[in-house]
């Protein structure tokens, strides 16, 4: 997760401002957002008293991991074939002769080249999905074919581990508490899908507000002074934010599939409690009238005898 927070960083001009949630937040809303009916299944099987356990499955765990490492290899394989292409696509030759060609860019009188437009929220949008419509699709069927194989192996594994069985009340708290989160876990990588783009065109009309009227001596210049905020000493602007887009989207498909395979990883490894419970201490009885002892006020520690019977001579 954390590389997911540093990639959002990336395409602001101002990162750091993100910070993770604290644990408490984080169980807050799992505890907000658990199924109703699952939840009344786990008060259940909690107030029978017996031990959480689960077995271990560890045939089923292997192939969970082998799956889910395909996954995000083919994945990274496709993301890296589309940012082999970012310097041709967005470099002053290509992108810059389209914003020129839409008016984006114009050649004044005296010969310099200047951006037009105000700098708006409208226009900033506008240069956005003119620069970047093509590869935010490219992005978003990668995106889309992550969630889905995700959504599609939770439920292959779930069906498999839950025809196994468990045994007794306490094998079955595992299964429900996993369930009852299921949906929630589904809903979130959705998402974390759907924020992508949306977070690529925020942070770019963010960054360029106040910076977006520039002039220059030529046309890869002023190119190369509008997108100044992403660039580097050896990278144009335009093609270091279509980098961080694409790395935006690496570590979301690495998050997605970071979430499922953890989750599968731990449940399978099972829970194995000891036969023997912990010890507890059970309180001594309250003494009554009965049970009091009697007091003993010779300190000898022979018994003491009877009044039918005389000490020895």
């Amino acid at each position: 997760m954390s590389h997911l927070r540093l990639a959002l960083d990336a395409l602001s001009a101002n990162p750091g401002s993100l910070e993770p949630p604290a644990d408490e937040q984080v169980l807050d809303r799992l505890a907000a957002r658990f199924d109703p009916a699952h939840a009344v299944v786990l008060r259940g099987l909690l107030e029978s008293g017996e031990i959480p356990s689960m077995q271990p499955f560890e045939d089923l765990s292997r192939t969970v991991s082998t799956r889910f490492d395909s996954l995000r290899s083919d994945l990274f394989d496709r993301l890296k074939a589309v940012e082999h292409d970012l310097p041709q696509r967005f470099g002053a030759d290509t992108l810059g002769q389209r914003l020129r060609e839409t008016g984006w860019y114009r050649q004044t009188v005296d010969g310099r080249w200047e951006t037009t437009g105000r700098g708006s929220k409208k226009d900033l949008r506008a240069v956005f999905l003119l620069s970047c419509r093509d590869l935010s699709s490219e992005l978003e069927r990668i995106l889309v074919q992550c969630q889905s194989r995700c959504d599609h192996l939770d439920d292959m594994i779930a069906r498999q581990w839950l025809t196994r069985d468990s045994g007794s009340n306490g094998g079955r708290i595992l299964p429900v508490l996993a369930e009852g989160s299921r949906s929630e876990e589904a809903r979130r990588r959705k998402e974390w899908r759907i924020r992508v783009p949306l977070e690529a065109e925020s942070r770019f009309c963010a960054t360029l507000a106040g910076r977006w009227e520039r002039q220059a001596p030529d046309l890869p210049l002023l190119h190369r002074l509008v997108g100044e905020p992403w660039g580097g000493s050896r990278t144009e602007g335009f093609v270091g934010f279509a980098s961080r887009f694409v790395d935006l989207a690496r570590s979301a498909c690495d998050a997605m599939i970071w979430y499922s395979k953890s989750r599968w990883s731990l449940l399978l490894d099972g829970l194995v409690v000891s036969a023997q419970e912990p010890s507890r201490s059970v309180p001594e009885p309250r003494p009554t009238p009965e049970t009091l002892p009697l007091a003993n006020p010779n300190p000898d520690p022979t018994p003491l005898r009877g009044a039918d019977h005389e000490s020895p001579s």
